[in-house]
């Protein structure tokens, strides 16, 4: 009986969490939606021609959630070795590319953001976070991984994307 209501109480702390936590994500998506990234011409200036639009961009920093970082790995690896994108930018802001590479066994370029540019530029986003942009580098979607997340909801999220018009 004290298991049950332990993991009752689990539940409903995760739940919270959820809840919680999505009205902050949508705040942030209802922000940033809409804005330029301007920041990522710096930070991958010339691979963006060479793949179709839309640019998918997995953002995340040594200070996030390590399960959540795997996490979006495992979508970037969904996504890679689907036909959405050609590539997925995996994106890092002062961390030791290598060692997430070997843990999350990830062994493409991950292109460095040292200068923290863009989360400067989008204030500090949550991360990690991945970004949706078009041709024009327009913001059109934000989805934030978290380790706590079902995989119908990264699902969702990977159907979403594939609904943007490819180039």
């Amino acid at each position: 009986v004290n298991e049950e209501r332990k993991d009752a109480y689990e539940k409903s702390l995760t739940e919270n969490y959820r809840k919680e936590i999505t009205v902050k994500f949508n705040k942030i998506k209802k922000m940033l939606i809409g804005r330029e990234l301007k920041s990522i011409k710096t930070i991958i200036p010339d691979s963006l021609d060479k793949v179709g639009y839309p640019y998918i961009l997995f953002l995340f920093t040594g200070n996030d959630c390590s399960g959540c970082i795997k996490k979006g790995f495992e979508i970037v690896k969904k996504i890679e070795d689907s036909t959405i994108v050609k590539k997925v930018f995996v994106i890092s802001s002062n961390v030791n590319n290598s060692i997430y590479q070997f843990n999350n066994d990830y062994y493409r370029y991950i292109y460095p953001d040292n200068k923290d540019c863009i989360r400067r530029e989008l204030r500090f986003i949550f991360t990690p976070a991945f970004i949706t942009l078009d041709s024009l580098f327009i913001i059109k979607d934000l989805y934030f991984p978290l380790n706590i997340d079902a995989d119908s909801v990264s699902e969702g999220y990977i159907r979403k994307i594939s609904g943007f018009n490819q180039g």
